[in-house]
């Protein structure tokens, strides 16, 4: 009886070391090996440029583009469509997003999630292994999948893998490009992007991520199960990692993005209400069905959610400036960096707009920081020119230039620069001046799409707009007076129109002797509220 038990367990163990062999036998950790060589000469190039210097732009062209060439050098031979699929999906995503995000770099210049961390050398080596880290672990299914060398026949569970894919990319694609077309809407300045998918979850375009490598983990799974659950398991990780990574960002454990975006959009209720309604991360039966009622009946979202609109009555409690961000878009008028930064910070203040008065201002202060733009602009002026008229002339638009460039690292909107008010009735210098002001922006590395320019609501002004707007250089329409002006910049398709009250106001007060006015009656006011 012994000897007959021993010789079962014998012959038991003999069977386990037999498959054990077999399994090993059909996995080479070779593909392990060189998509962690891939992906760490990758982010160890990007280490490198980020230290050379200190840019933006390639952070997530080089960290999220090398997963197209980890799946080229990963991609299976003619007869095996499961790698294949598997590294083309990979591949497209890659390309599809690094693009994407690669462009966005080029029109905002930096991300102020990252300013802090990529200040010193050790932060910048945290961020690039932190991305060596994230690019080896996520990729390891399809990396594990190459490992195995026996490959079982195309079954409906991986069709069911292309489809999770399918729907996670898809899902991705939709968040970024509706919260791209949210941010360009100049209507959408200090708001938080509520529309579409944004309704189903806080982070639909994380969702979409974790969905498309949920699918990759499904589309490899039976050619790691041939190998042995051993195998299959370590592939669970990269959802996994990538479920913990979002949700230490969405929780602000691991990043500052919670920080910044309640310093910008805490105040407002609706989006307290929009925090207390939609999900962090997973959609749930009332965030779809609130998604589908603002799509079906073409609903504002805040509609969706709860009732109308809050009134006076319930925001009282709040600051007049937060009342006033609920409402619309505020721009801080001054040239005083100070200021602007102590109410940028607030989150409140998206814009700023200067004046030559302003600029002015400015140049003669004789704070160090303003006498520094003011020499720059005078240096830059004479290299150009020997004609001290000329030389005038370009120092006081480099000058409004090099103060919109300080103010643009304050505020996240529109900075206005105004054309010289004397030029009021001349539309060919008016045109000439603007579109200098526009390439000083430029050669400064501040895109067009961030710049106001400022002219004044005369005819030769509106006709000036309508030709710079016609180019893509968006304009403000000031020294607005009377109705005429404001329909006409209007009709002819200016960005921004700004009615002076005050001095509507004033002029009232002139003609008719009366020094009080009721709010209602202001003639400032029914100007405006006309226009």
């Amino acid at each position: 009886m012994l000897n007959r038990g021993l010789l079962s367990v014998v012959r038991r163990a003999a069977g386990y070391s037999a498959a054990a062999a077999v399994a090993s036998g059909n996995f080479s950790a070779k593909p392990l090996a060189t998509s962690a060589l891939v992906f760490g000469a990758a982010n160890g190039i990007g280490f490198g440029i980020s230290l050379a210097t200190g840019w933006h732009y390639h952070l997530d062209l080089i960290g999220t583009g090398i997963f197209s060439v980890f799946a080229l050098v990963l991609r299976g031979s003619a007869g095996e469509p499961r790698q294949n699929a598997s590294a083309a999906c990979i591949a497209l995503w890659a390309l599809k997003l690094a693009g994407f995000l690669f462009y966005r770099a080029l029109q905002t210049h930096t991300d102020a999630r990252l300013d802090d961390v990529l200040s010193t050398i050790p932060g910048m080596f945290g961020f690039w292994f932190i991305s060596f880290a994230w690019g080896w672990i996520v990729s390891s299914p399809h990396a594990l999948a190459a490992c195995v060398t026996t490959r079982p026949p195309f079954a409906w569970i991986d069709g069911l893998g292309l489809g999770i894919f399918a729907a996670g990319f898809l899902l991705e694609t939709w968040a970024d490009w509706q919260k791209w077309q949210f941010k360009k809407d100049p209507a959408s300045r200090g708001k938080f992007c509520n529309v579409g998918v944004w309704q189903l979850s806080q982070h639909p375009n994380w969702l979409g991520n974790f969905m498309l490598w949920s699918g990759i983990v499904v589309l490899n799974s039976s050619t790691l199960m041939a190998a042995g659950p051993a195998y299959f398991l370590p592939s669970l990780f990269s959802p996994l990692f990538l479920l913990g990574l979002f949700y230490g960002q969405a929780c602000g454990a691991i990043s500052n993005t919670v920080q910044l975006t309640q310093a910008k959009h805490g105040q407002d209720p609706e989006f307290q209400e929009y925090v207390r309604n939609v999900p962090l991360f997973f959609p749930t039966g009332g965030s779809i069905w609130t998604a589908v009622l603002c799509r079906i009946g073409q609903l504002s979202p805040p509609s969706c959610m709860r009732g109308p609109y809050r009134t006076a009555v319930t925001a009282a409690a709040e600051s007049c400036l937060a009342q006033l961000a609920s409402m619309t878009t505020l721009s801080i008028d001054t040239g005083d960096l100070t200021v602007i930064k102590e109410y940028a910070e607030t989150g409140l203040i998206t814009d700023a707009t200067t004046n030559p008065l302003f600029v002015s201002q400015a140049g003669l202060s004789g704070d160090p920081v303003y006498v520094a733009l003011l020499e720059d602009a005078i240096a830059y002026a004479r290299k150009s020119s020997t004609k001290e008229d000329d030389v005038v002339e370009l120092a006081m638009d480099k000058l409004a230039v090099n103060l919109g460039v300080a103010i643009s690292k304050l505020v996240s909107g529109y900075i206005s620069t105004e054309v010289d008010p004397r030029l009021s009735f001349n539309k060919e210098e008016t045109l000439r001046r603007a579109r200098r002001i526009i390439a000083l922006y430029e050669e400064a590395g501040i895109p067009r799409s961030r710049v106001l320019i400022k002219l004044a609501a005369t005819w030769e002004g509106i006709a000036a707009m309508k030709e710079l707007e016609s180019e893509g250089i968006t304009c403000n329409m000031t020294l607005v007076f009377g109705f005429a002006q404001a329909v006409a910049a209007a009709q002819y398709g200016a960005r921004l129109i700004s009615p002076f009250p005050g001095r509507i106001l004033d002029f009232h007060k002139k003609l008719s002797g009366k020094d009080i006015w009721e709010p209602e009656k202001d003639p400032g006011v029914v100007a405006v509220r006309r226009m």
